[in-house]
């Protein structure tokens, strides 16, 4: 009796060794994942050296397709410095956060060009797009490079390549917009 009470006593200790040995290991990797974070939330790091950190590589199997969240930032402080608070723009592309970042309103309720480019769409979502357009008259329509999903919308080639497929956006750009700045895959287009 003497020696079940022991055995299970050690059993125990060892259990709660291995169990203080794996939270101090898991304590220690997201201390250092995280130290970054820990440090731009106290003020410690500079916003740019801490969202320089969200640039990814490109998607393997997709050449070309990335992201780089540094580029939208700069397309966001672009729009900022060149229009006012309550001006709408419109992203034909794979970049909504452009939006947000922007503090700019959307022109249409398409927030990217996924919904407009997929082949199950309706015909009549274009349509309303291009109403939307005309009507609210965006300070800015960006183009976006470089963001095929041919997995989502079926298209294989990236949003201003898409812009073939569109013939009344390629058109009211045409005759509504010039474009104005060129920022890492993103073309910025003003009204005449």
């Amino acid at each position: 009796m003497v020696s079940n009470r022991s055995t299970v006593r050690q059993a125990r200790l060892v259990v709660s060794a291995l169990s203080l040995l794996l939270v101090s290991s898991l304590a220690i990797a997201y201390g250092k994942h995280f130290r970054t974070a820990i440090g731009y939330a106290r003020g410690r790091l500079p916003a740019q050296q801490y969202l320089s950190r969200f640039a990814s590589q490109p998607v393997p199997g997709l050449s070309g397709t990335y992201f780089l969240f540094s580029a939208d930032l700069a397309v966001a402080d672009y729009l900022r410095a060149h229009s006012r608070r309550g001006d709408r723009i419109f992203v034909w592309g794979m970049e909504p956060l452009i939006y947000f970042l922007a503090q700019r309103p959307p022109a249409t309720p398409f927030l990217h060009s996924q919904p407009l480019l997929t082949p199950w769409s309706p015909p009549e979502w274009r349509r309303k797009a291009i109403r939307d357009l005309e009507r609210r008259r965006p300070a800015f329509i960006i183009i976006v490079h470089h963001d095929a999903q041919p997995w989502v919308t079926l298209w294989p080639d990236d949003s201003a390549s898409a812009l073939s497929t569109y013939p009344a956006l390629t058109d009211l750009l045409r005759r509504r917009y010039r474009p104005t700045a060129r920022i890492e895959d993103f073309n910025l287009w003003r009204p005449r």
